[in-house]
């Protein structure tokens, strides 16, 4: 029989753990909320503070202050269900992925951003770049991954599930919501169905520019592609929808974005100022 061609690779063991907490985790009964947030003013704040200071703002991290923000609001929404009882945390802690250098090589590993709902978008920018920055060293964290790897699965997936029983350790293991992120691999509008291991996640796809009505008038506009997903064992459809409406007015209207226009505001000014000077004084 002629062979079709292939080869093999050896499966990632960085990548064991969260096969195992997405398998274990994977029972969750999950609603899907499929919508467009227009992105074109917060991006605009964004561009030009990036430009008056040359400082990078992470869209990631923008948007990890709103949903820490609408959780916030109503931190039911992020429940760990054990059994008849919903244990609520006060933190709004946002798991995101983030690419590392590792090994010689770069692997994409979870940074968990905790309390976004007391923190500015600077700061968790930060925060991010940082993490970025260094690189995963042959430490105590790589040595018990690769611990945990070398267990077998018939007993590594048992004590996955009895770990992440303990909304306290799961809180510490990988926060109480998440963001990912898929429209980075590729450009024009589309949704990501994820897997959903917490109670409320968000999943950024695509973005193109689209026609949209704004104030009555139709413009071209930067619409991202965002997925809200639910426990709906946790969350009922009511409660989701006031959230995720709540969460596209805090996106649109460039929550935690102040303090970069207040920046480019005094920027401006003070361009505005020293003109003045010159042209009083020549």
């Amino acid at each position: 029989m002629p062979n079709s061609g292939f080869h093999e690779l050896t499966f990632p063991r960085h990548r064991i753990g969260s096969d195992d907490v997405l398998r274990v985790t994977s029972d969750r009964q999950v609603i899907h909320g499929l919508i467009e947030v227009d992105m074109t003013d917060p991006l605009k704040t964004i561009h030009e503070y990036e430009q008056r200071t040359g400082d990078d703002i992470s869209v990631v991290a923008f948007i990890a202050h709103c949903l820490g923000k609408a959780i916030d609001e109503d931190k039911r929404i992020q429940a760990f269900r054990r059994g008849r009882k919903l244990i609520v945390h006060d933190d709004v802690d946002v798991n995101i992925m983030i690419e590392r250098e590792a090994g010689g090589g770069k692997i994409v590993a979870q940074h968990v951003l905790r309390q976004t709902n007391r923190r500015g978008v600077l700061e968790m920018c930060r925060e991010i770049r940082e993490s970025q920055r260094n690189p995963i060293e042959h430490g105590r964290p790589l040595r018990l991954l690769e611990l945990y790897a070398a267990i077998p699965a018939f007993l590594r997936r048992p004590l996955m599930r009895l770990m992440l029983r303990n909304p306290h350790r799961f809180k510490a293991m990988g926060g109480t919501t998440a963001i990912t992120s898929v429209g980075m691999f590729g450009q024009g509008a589309g949704w990501g169905i994820p897997v959903v291991p917490v109670a409320v996640m968000l999943t950024l796809g695509g973005m193109a520019k689209k026609p949209a009505v704004v104030d009555g008038r139709i413009e071209i506009r930067d619409l991202l592609c965002v997925t809200v997903s639910f426990d709906h064992t946790i969350t009922d459809g009511a409660p989701a929808a006031r959230f995720t409406s709540r969460l596209k007015q805090l996106i649109e209207g460039g929550s935690g974005l102040e303090v970069c226009r207040s920046a480019v505001s005094t920027e401006v000014d003070s361009d505005s100022v020293s003109k003045q000077v010159s042209a009083t004084f020549p």
